[in-house]
């Protein structure tokens, strides 16, 4: 099921900004058997997903948002530009 976010959401082991579209799929996992107190596999559908507070059902006439994966480089600071912030030089290798 196709489903737009209407608040940010976390789904799927990732947070969706609102305005995002995605599709529930159904998953599987665990779930306490009230009677038992124990955890037994279950296939949670997607109806069981769905929640009204966060998400809004489309036609499917929208299209899937594709992750965007932007990789965060580090750059590792000189001696010159460690001396111009207040961080202590202990070596010319380490700057804490």
């Amino acid at each position: 099921m196709k489903v737009k976010a209407i608040r940010d959401v976390y789904y799927n082991n990732r947070r969706w900004k609102k305005g995002a579209i995605f599709e529930l799929q159904e998953m599987k996992g665990l779930k306490l058997n009230k009677l038992t107190g124990k955890l037994e596999p279950h296939t949670f559908t997607v109806e069981e997903q769905f929640s009204a507070t966060t998400m809004e059902r489309l036609d499917g006439e929208a299209p899937i948002a594709q992750a965007k994966v932007t990789p965060k480089v580090r750059t590792p600071k000189t001696l010159a530009q460690a001396a111009k912030t207040d961080r202590t030089v202990v070596s010319d290798l380490e700057v804490i």
